[in-house]
């Protein structure tokens, strides 16, 4: 349970969206950022993520571990499970429904049965999830890679420096953002994934492509539906997050070095992290590597 648990944490909001050629030209090619400036003594460090990409794609640059193995704390959107996290039932529907009652007993068995392969769940562990959460472990098991998010390197660096790792918001919290969605919508939209498993891994591979070329611009749009940019994703998944980040990150900040990593498409727009950070009188500026 604890192991499933963890990937759900990791990759639960994962953004999967129609491809967009969107480009910004001014956009730096990095997802690592400095925070200075406005009395820090010490900078602190931003870096974009992707919640699924293939194990074997994953790069560690030399620059990006010293930064980490230097910050007196690393920071995730959510701290990771550990043993005694009850938090687990944040991510399971209330005894009465059942996933085969959201979905039907087709597509719980499709579920199933791709599932089986790649991800071996229980069937009463199964059956108890909430869809966006199946959906989500789907996209897990359709690659044809072993697939893991960058979080799961930052943590093993972290935690071979013995840095304590915590979470921007706590599992409730994060919890919500997928429970604003209601179950009927979770469900639908598992079903149309499953309708579409094919075109879906070919988004999921075009955003993991775009993620090892460090096309910021493009991820960030290709996030928020571009051009519909006032989805209701951007709202709840992105814009609300950052807002209720900032103040936490500028009050870490203040007592020493600290490393911030989460969704790259957290970093850029309006309401983005970076420029939150700047409207509070920091200077953020980008960091470039190989």
């Amino acid at each position: 349970m604890n192991k499933l648990l963890q990937h759900l944490i990791l990759f639960v909001l994962l953004p999967v969206v129609a491809y967009s050629q969107e480009k910004d030209s001014t956009v730096p090619k990095t997802f690592l950022w400095e925070i200075s400036g406005n009395g820090l003594t010490t900078p602190s460090y931003l870096y974009g993520t992707t919640h699924l990409i293939c194990e074997s794609d994953i790069e560690m640059p030399d620059i990006l571990k010293q930064k980490i193995t230097r910050a007196k704390e690393v920071y995730l959107e959510t701290a990771p499970a550990n043993r005694a996290d009850s938090s687990s039932k944040l991510y399971f529907l209330h005894k009465d429904t059942t996933l085969k009652d959201l979905i039907g007993r087709k597509y719980f068995r499709r579920v199933r049965n791709i599932l089986e392969e790649k991800k071996p769940i229980k069937e009463e562990t199964l059956q108890r999830l909430k869809p966006f959460h199946v959906g989500r472990l789907l996209d897990i098991a359709s690659l044809k890679c072993r697939a893991i998010s960058y979080e799961s390197a930052i943590i093993k660096i972290a935690k071979a420096e013995n840095i304590h790792i915590n979470g921007l918001e706590n599992a409730k919290e994060h919890s919500d953002v997928v429970d604003n969605i209601p179950l009927p919508v979770q469900a639908n939209n598992l079903i149309l994934q499953l309708d579409n498993l094919e075109p879906r891994i070919k988004n999921m591979e075009t955003y993991m492509e775009l993620y090892k070329q460090k096309e910021l611009s493009q991820l960030y749009y290709k996030a928020v539906g571009y051009p519909n940019t006032n989805s209701k994703f951007k709202t709840n998944f992105l814009d609300n997050r950052n807002i209720a980040w900032v103040p936490n990150i500028i009050g870490i900040i203040q007592t020493g070095p600290a490393f911030f990593a989460f969704g790259c498409a957290h970093l850029l727009g309006d309401k983005g992290v970076i420029n939150l950070l700047k409207e509070k009188g920091y200077t953020v500026s980008p960091v470039f590597y190989e």
